[in-house]
């Protein structure tokens, strides 16, 4: 009601309102400028949110109660490996054979799966519905879904993917870094 004149135009308001449907008891007219009206507006909110009832609370959490640390063992991020594989009779977009690099790292895994579960890209996968094996693609990259996400679970799957593709699995168990420097 503080626009100049509109207070003369209120009745025509209320009832065009009322012609619609609105129920006259939660119509108000209020002035923030003089304070008329803002008592009733009060008493209809108050006499709306009585009608409706409490409200149900619904407590969700997906954080775990720890009580205790879980210790990993050291592990660095940029020690790493990449696989490199030709695909047969596949051609790159750039020219030449099409190439899957595979790198492989358990410093890069476990910061790869920490940013996806702080992000909240895990929880909404599953939501969503995802499932074991299920490919993942974000931007560029692309990974196949996997529920169980620990150390051994990773090597597993690593492992069945090396043997799907013909290839051997050779050499040390240590990290590249480590065997270039046992080597020199």
């Amino acid at each position: 009601m503080d626009v100049p004149e509109s207070s003369e135009f209120w009745e025509d308001v209320r009832e065009g309102l009322l012609a619609r449907g609105l129920d006259p008891g939660r119509l108000f007219a209020v002035s923030a400028a003089t304070g008329s009206g803002v008592t009733e507006l009060v008493r209809g909110v108050h006499q709306l949110l009585d009608a409706l009832g409490p409200a149900e609370v619904v407590l969700e959490t997906e954080a775990l109660n720890r009580t205790t640390v879980p210790r990993q063992r050291p592990i660095r991020v940029g020690d790493f490996h990449i696989e490199v594989e030709e695909v047969a009779g596949a051609a790159s977009p750039a020219g030449g054979p099409l190439r899957l690099y595979h790198v492989e790292g358990e410093g890069v895994v476990r910061v790869a799966q920490r940013v996806l579960e702080v992000s909240g890209v895990s929880a909404s996968l599953r939501a969503r519905g995802i499932r074991e094996g299920d490919t993942v693609v974000i931007g560029s990259s692309e990974f196949e879904w996997r529920d169980d996400r620990s150390e051994s679970a990773m090597y597993d799957a690593w492992a069945t993917d090396m043997a799907a593709r013909g290839q051997v699995m050779q050499g040390s168990a240590r990290w590249p870094s480590q065997r270039i420097m046992k080597d020199a």
